[in-house]
């Protein structure tokens, strides 16, 4: 769609003025509908682009979790510990990262 101010109701008055037809009218409801659509999605697009880069972690905490994950992957990873353990502890890990 057009935006509804002056400037596209002018250039929808002077679409009509060139008296098209039913299937003409029709074909340019239909690009209009489109270029709304695409409008929108790309509106869409944007918004959800911001979202993610505003939750993402600054660069200095992401490297604190990098290191803190290099200390405990190895510890995690020691067959001293049962099963039951390492995987209680990696829930417990993940659930403190995000």
């Amino acid at each position: 769609m057009l935006p509804l101010d002056s400037n596209g109701r002018n250039l929808i008055t002077k679409f009509y003025y060139l008296k098209p037809n039913e299937e003409q009218i029709t074909l340019a409801k239909q690009i209009w509908q489109t270029t709304a659509s695409i409008l929108k999605a790309r509106a869409q697009h944007e918004i959800l682009r911001k979202r993610i880069f505003l939750r993402r972690l600054p660069s200095a905490y992401d490297n604190i979790i990098n290191q803190f994950m290099d200390f405990v992957e190895p510890m995690l990873s020691n067959k001293v510990l049962d099963n039951d353990r390492r995987a209680s502890l990696v829930s417990n890990y993940s659930k403190t990262i995000t």
